[in-house]
C-alpha cells in the first residue's frame, strides 16, 4: 500500500496520474499505446491556436514513440504552479489553427 497524501499536505504535491498514448483526435497522429505513470515534472505546457487566442493545456511527450498526450484531471493548484513557473513564451505549439473559415462553420 501506498499512500497518496498524508494529512494536512497540499494534495498537488504528491500528484501523479497514468496516461495512455492512443488518443487520436481531428489533427493529430494516433499513439503507439503505452501506458505512462506521470508526475508533475513530466508535464509540459502546450497550446492551440484560433483566430481570437492560444488555448493552453497541459500534455505529456511519450518515451516510446513522441506523440505528446493530453492530461486529464490534473489538480487545479499544480495546474496552476505550472502556469505561474512557465513563461508562456516557453510553452510549445501543437501544430493545430483553427482559423476563422473553421471557428465560424
Amino acid at each position: 500500500m501506498r499512500v497518496l497524501r498524508a494529512a494536512g499536505t497540499d494534495l498537488g504535491k504528491n500528484w501523479n496520474g497514468y496516461v495512455s498514448c492512443d488518443r487520436k483526435n481531428e489533427h493529430d497522429k494516433a499513439g503507439c499505446g503505452a501506458v505512462l505513470e506521470v508526475d508533475e515534472a513530466d508535464l509540459n505546457l502546450l497550446y492551440w491556436e484560433d483566430a481570437e487566442s492560444q488555448h493552453y493545456y497541459l500534455a505529456v511527450r511519450c518515451p516510446e514513440c513522441g506523440k505528446y498526450n493530453a492530461v486529464r484531471g490534473v489538480p487545479r493548484s499544480v495546474h496552476e504552479r505550472i502556469l505561474d513557473s512557465l513563461n508562456h513564451g516557453k510553452s510549445i505549439f501543437d501544430g493545430y489553427t483553427r482559423g476563422a473559415d473553421a471557428a465560424g462553420g
